[in-house]
């Protein structure tokens, strides 16, 4: 209970015996900003289910601009000795977020429980260039509705991971929708999922505070020079477009915490590149906006790239709908149009056509947010990667089919046999170990332009390599022509229903395709196919 600034706060702390049988009387203490107070003992003890309630009053100034910093709690010293006393503290934040919980009946302990941990792990290590101190936000439980600028519903409650979603939900107005259903186009599941992904399943948890601002972020996992030698990694926490809602809004209440995905640059300049990050010159892209997990029929646009690879989207008109007309953030022209508060229609699916090939991109409004708070306000360049050819593909031919294949272990070469009999009903183990390696001679230097997996099991190591080198010419110790750097995703991604998987490089001409295991792990692989260029 809070009279107003400066004035007199109560709290009121209630105390339940959850244990098998009575409680012996205790002592207590309050601790005000980490300053313990003097102990005081309760003469009544309690009886099994019973609870009391414990009050302590101060005066209260808010603190607006972070709401880690002032904290009360209540320490219990049992009068004899618990088997757990893992709940005989609670430390609340005076100007956290009060959140009531309805629609289950669930202990009190688990969902504080929860609370300390979105407060002391997801919200404190969830950093980035633009949030050095992760979330400044913090929430408490309350227990009653009334008391709750916040209400979240237990109806099918899904244990911890999805009660952090429904606060996440409630702080952010981010919809969970994001994480769309798979859609099939041209014979090709595409989850456009994000492997980046933490507690929400969507945007991008690492800390990108040692990429310059000017220099694009890559949201799908491929190789590059730069991402691959520095430490940036995933944490499962929260993504930077939730941290930027949450602190953006810090003070706000309702629906004025919302349209955090409206931070859009002015000018967005997407550039197309290969696998390999290079340029797709001339390429056509037709963009799709993606509602309810369905596509239009037709485009909302189509470009041909530039030199360099690059368009400039065009930014739609839009109409703020009633309600979002006084929101934080404001929404205006954009490339998706009426982009919603929530992000339900923030995916953009980009279909490129390129040397006769069909691939597949994508734009998401989270990009653009989380690219408008690492500074590039006015203008934004992203970097969109298709699995596009180096040039035409001649298909009339595999030019594995048959050829010799060998391996690290230097098994017999009728038990290779099998993955270039070109036969998809036999599978092949290959070495499991880092550094393991299967390896095609295709009799002499030609074009590559495809190399094909089949995978029927999905069992491949997450990481692996496919060198290609010609006549003459040593295994290279490193270098590759296609690195995969998490093969569950690329399945998923860029694998068809079939089990195969097209991987495309730079123009390579080459008689030896090798490859090899990166990461360790079980693999088997029911074929592979090797495609040549066209020639000229």
């Amino acid at each position: 209970d809070r009279k107003g600034t400066g004035e007199g706060a109560t709290y009121a702390a209630t105390v339940k015996n959850v244990g098998n049988g009575p409680a012996q009387p205790f002592t207590a203490q309050w601790s005000v900003n980490e300053r313990p107070g003097s102990k005081f003992g309760l003469a009544k003890g309690l009886a099994q289910g019973e609870e009391t309630v414990i009050e302590f009053s101060k005066s209260y100034r808010p603190n607006a601009t972070d709401h880690r910093v002032q904290t009360v709690m209540l320490r219990l010293y049992p009068g004899t000795p618990e088997p757990d006393a893992n709940n005989d503290a609670l430390e609340i934040h005076e100007d956290a977020i009060p959140i009531a919980m309805t629609g289950a009946k669930i202990s009190a302990d688990p969902i504080q429980a929860t609370i300390r941990r979105l407060n002391d792990v997801y919200f404190a290590q969830s950093r980035f260039s633009f949030a050095t101190e992760g979330v400044l936000e913090r929430v408490r439980l309350v227990p009653n509705q009334d008391a709750g600028q916040m209400v979240i519903d237990l109806a099918g409650n899904q244990g911890e991971s999805g009660l952090i979603q429904k606060i996440l939900t409630s702080l952010t107005g981010l919809s969970p929708s994001q994480k769309s259903p798979t859609i099939t186009l041209d014979e090709q599941d595409i989850p456009y999922g994000d492997p980046y992904s933490g507690a929400s399943g969507f945007g991008d948890t690492r800390y990108e505070g040692l990429i310059p601002p000017g220099i694009p972020m890559l949201y799908v996992p491929v190789a590059s020079p730069l991402f691959d030698n520095l430490p940036i990694e995933p944490t499962d926490l929260l993504s930077g477009t939730e941290v930027a809602a949450i602190n953006v809004a810090l003070g706000k209440k309702g629906q004025m915490r919302e349209g955090i995905l409206w931070d859009l640059p002015a000018t967005v300049i997407l550039r197309a590149t290969d696998m390999t990050g290079k340029p797709l010159d001339g390429a056509e892209l037709a963009f799709y906006q993606v509602d309810g997990g369905k596509i239009p029929d037709s485009p909302t646009q189509t470009i041909l790239t530039k030199n360099g690879g690059t368009v400039i989207l065009e930014n739609l008109e839009v109409t703020a709908l009633p309600g979002e007309r006084d929101l934080l953030h404001t929404l205006k022209r954009n490339p998706f149009g009426n982009l919603r508060a929530d992000g339900s229609n923030g995916t953009i699916l980009i279909r490129a056509q390129v040397n006769g090939e069909i691939e597949w991109g994508w734009l998401k409004a989270w990009q653009l947010a989380d690219t408008f708070h690492r500074g590039n306000k006015a203008a934004a360049i992203i970097d969109v990667r298709f699995n596009a050819p180096s040039g035409p593909i001649d298909r009339t031919a595999n030019l594995a089919k048959g050829k010799l294949i060998s391996d690290k272990a230097l098994s017999l070469p009728a038990q290779l046999a099998p993955l270039v009999d070109d036969n998809p009903a036999t599978e092949v183990g290959i070495g499991a170990l880092p550094g393991d390696w299967v390896e095609i001679d295709l009799g002499r230097d030609r074009p590559i332009g495809e190399v094909q997996l089949l995978v029927k099991d999905g069992s491949m190591p997450a990481r692996f390599d496919i060198q290609a080198y010609s006549t003459g010419q040593a295994a290279p110790e490193s270098d590759a022509w296609v690195k995969d750097l998490n093969f569950a995703w690329t399945k998923a991604n860029r694998g068809k229903k079939d089990g195969s998987i097209a991987y495309r490089g730079p123009m390579a001409r080459c008689r030896f395709i090798r490859i090899v295991n990166r990461s360790g792990g079980a693999a088997k692989l029911a074929e592979i196919r090797v495609f040549a260029l066209k020639a000229e």
